[in-house]
């Protein structure tokens, strides 16, 4: 799933639970169930694994954060935002596995490898069996973000 689409979730997690720590866990436990919808093919998900593509986590967290900030500043402008803890740690925890699979791609930090196992196992393990074009996953995924939206505005 995308970046935005996992703030979505930490939107809705934060808006319904009051507390920071479980809002967190709940963030980043959604983080993992969305990644396992089929969300990219298996022939562009082994790209990302190949070390020569740094350049393209760039390019997705210079695309995928101008585009959370633009939902976060539209939902402020016609005051939807709410400003809480809980919200802020539930959409910390729906982003920290990317970040911390990020930090590790970049760094080789050992301690950060577990983070990057867990990410490429959630990936995979629907999408290594499901081959799923882009034609369908696009569409499903703004759907999906449609949807976390629309909830998180109820």
């Amino acid at each position: 799933m995308f970046l935005t689409v996992h703030a979505a979730s930490g939107l809705v997690i934060g808006k319904y639970v009051d507390s920071s720590i479980l809002a967190f866990l709940f963030g980043f436990i959604s983080h993992l169930l969305l990644d396992m919808v089929p969300g990219h093919d298996p022939i562009e998900l082994k790209k990302w694994k190949k070390p020569f593509v740094y350049k393209n986590v760039i390019i997705v967290f210079f695309i995928e954060l101008p585009l959370i900030l633009t939902m976060l500043l539209l939902l402020n402008l016609f005051n939807k935002l709410i400003i809480s803890w809980p919200m802020f740690w539930a959409v910390s925890g729906a982003l920290a596995m990317d970040f911390l699979w990020g930090l590790y791609f970049l760094t080789k930090w050992k301690f950060l490898k577990i983070f990057s196992i867990v990410n490429h196992w959630s990936h995979e393990v629907f999408s290594d069996k499901l081959y799923v074009s882009w034609k369908i996953w696009l569409p499903m995924q703004l759907f999906v973000l449609a949807v976390l939206l629309f909830i998180y505005l109820l």
